[in-house]
């Protein structure tokens, strides 16, 4: 968050604002012009952060930065009724989602065990989906992507089964996985490759 001084403004409308730095792409972030910091400092003094923006930082680099985006709050939760902040990004534990990297950074996370439980179940229910459906012997990701036999629909999963079978290992996909993060983000096609690539990655540890 920018705050930017106007005099006797009392402006508190948040806009965007794109920081261009030479070299790197575009940086969105938000911004205020205004004279009235009491109310931004009050605010901020009301702000309930399940998981502090330290945290969040720190598992950015557990994965190796994987995750783009601003500021987040994050709450695991069964029940969206729970959730008081509407700007929380809702992780609901029937999804796809990297617990192994968030509890290596918080072990006093609720239910760390269970939400371990179900993706290994979930990864589990992926392998033998695959194996019903494709007989799967590429040990490079190039060559899952090459492969025009496999639906572009089923290359993403493929590519999570060999990785789960030890066919190549998850530095191998990390570039890819930045790249779909850009792209495909917030669909379940990519959370359960990135749910793949942290079993391999951190569930041995």
């Amino acid at each position: 968050m920018l705050v930017e001084y106007e005099e006797n403004s009392d402006n508190l409308e948040v806009t965007d604002h794109d920081i261009d730095v030479e070299g790197f792409s575009t940086i969105r972030i938000n911004k205020i012009k205004t004279d009235n910091y009491a109310e931004i400092y009050s605010s901020i003094a009301k702000l309930q952060l399940p998981v502090s923006a330290m945290d969040i930082r720190k598992i950015q680099t557990a994965v190796k930065e994987i995750y783009f985006g601003g500021c987040i709050k994050v709450s695991i939760t069964n029940d969206l009724d729970e959730l008081e902040n509407v700007d929380k990004v809702m992780i609901q534990s029937q999804q796809f989602f990297p617990i192994y990297a968030f509890a290596k950074i918080d072990p006093s996370i609720k239910r760390i065990e269970k939400l371990k439980k179900q993706q290994n179940s979930k990864l589990e229910a992926l392998k033998r989906q695959i194996e019903q459906k494709f007989d799967v012997k590429e040990t490079t990701l190039e060559d899952i992507l090459n492969n025009e036999s496999y639906a572009m629909t089923y290359k993403n999963q493929i590519i999570a089964y060999a990785l789960l079978k030890g066919n190549f290992m998850p530095e191998d996909i990390e570039e890819y996985l930045k790249t779909l993060s850009g792209e495909i983000g917030n669909t379940t096609d990519y959370r359960r490759l990135l749910c793949a690539y942290d079993y391999v990655k951190y569930s041995c540890d």
